[in-house]
């Protein structure tokens, strides 16, 4: 574990005590180093050892009070999306990640827990790997009973590894009926039949998380399609197309004779107000003369749903499943290995 990771925290007022690694957002281990990054902002930079790292980065990212096999899956994920993101994420910063949800949540010390340090080492130096290298070990909240292809979500290289499937068991009901996709024909009915895959059984589902509907008003839409399009008003959206899971890749924002093409599930979600998912339908509301009067967005699952679904591999595991059949059920045709 001598791999070295540096962290990067960035806050406008610092406050650091004489005898104690102590900034006012919170403690940590390791030593620190100060200096700006290329927009003048003073970044605080953390060095420490990956495996401490883990120890502020599981419990960050998962419920420390999950099942131990679910906690053991989080610390391999984590730790293999560490290597896997080191000279890709900030190539062009004093630091290899960032504390952030765009690496992976670490706020040190004070999230230490009994439970997620045992989970780090009883999988101490272990990874995942597929051929020779490192996996992209991304995983989201919940995944809302189905997993994506990572190349529908950030329109990247298709990882082998990263494909959609049910989030249940290959031989259950809700594995054969779906698993050729869900598609505008049964997207309706899987939002309201997916009670049975892991993430929907699991004790730590969060019901609003897992399935969800907001309506957003005529007005409402304008405003926020304003802050990222020059328009008039909204006539109409048509949705360009869904991978495997449902989760829709394209839309089209039509305002009288003018387009607008978003995609990336991610802008999409972002563009509505920030929606918890991509997987979902959308219901055009209108008025008695036609007229365009909300949106109802009906969706399932909190997150990109790439990769591990946390919720769901708390259901594994509190089903009995041990930690590698929880990794190899989200992340295919990998291998496991203690590489230190």
């Amino acid at each position: 574990s001598k791999n070295i990771i540096w962290v990067r925290q960035i806050n406008e007022k610092l406050m650091i005590s004489d005898n104690q690694k102590k900034i006012n957002f919170g403690t940590f281990n390791g030593d620190f180093y100060f200096t700006f990054e290329s927009d003048g902002r003073l970044a605080v930079i953390n060095r420490v050892d990956l495996e401490e790292i883990l120890r502020g980065i599981v419990p960050s990212e998962i419920y420390a009070s999950a099942h131990l096999e679910a906690l053991k899956a989080q610390a391999v994920a984590a730790r293999t999306e560490i290597l896997s993101a080191i000279g890709h994420r900030h190539p062009a910063t004093p630091y290899l990640l960032c504390a952030t949800q765009h690496c992976q949540v670490y706020n040190g010390v004070g999230s230490y827990t009994n439970q997620t340090d045992k989970a780090i080492s009883e999988t101490f130096g272990q990874v995942m790997l597929f051929e020779k290298r490192f996996v992209k070990a991304v995983y989201s909240s919940n995944c809302g009973g189905y997993s994506e292809d990572n190349n529908i979500v950030w329109n990247e290289h298709k990882e082998p590894y990263l494909t959609a499937a049910p989030d249940a068991d290959s031989n259950s009901e809700i594995y054969q009926k779906y698993k050729d996709g869900i598609t505008e024909d049964n997207l309706e009915e899987f939002l309201y039949t997916a009670d049975g895959s892991f993430c929907a059984t699991s004790s730590f589902n969060n019901k609003k998380a897992f399935r969800w509907r907001i309506e957003i008003s005529y007005d409402e839409l304008i405003n926020l399609l304003r802050k990222r399009f020059d328009i008039k008003n909204l006539t109409d959206i048509i949705i360009e197309g869904r991978g495997k899971s449902g989760r829709i890749r394209g839309i089209t924002i039509i305002s009288d004779d003018s387009k607008f093409y978003v995609d990336t599930e991610y802008s999409i979600r972002q563009l509505f107000g920030g929606l918890k998912s991509g997987l979902m339908t959308i219901e055009k509301k209108k008025s008695s003369d036609g007229r365009l009067i909300s949106l109802i967005f009906t969706g399932g699952g909190w997150g990109h749903g790439v990769g591990m679904c946390q919720t769901g591999a708390i259901g594994m595991a509190e089903k009995g499943k041990m930690y590698p059949d929880i990794l190899m059920h989200y992340y295919k045709h990998i291998r496991i290995e203690k590489v230190y």
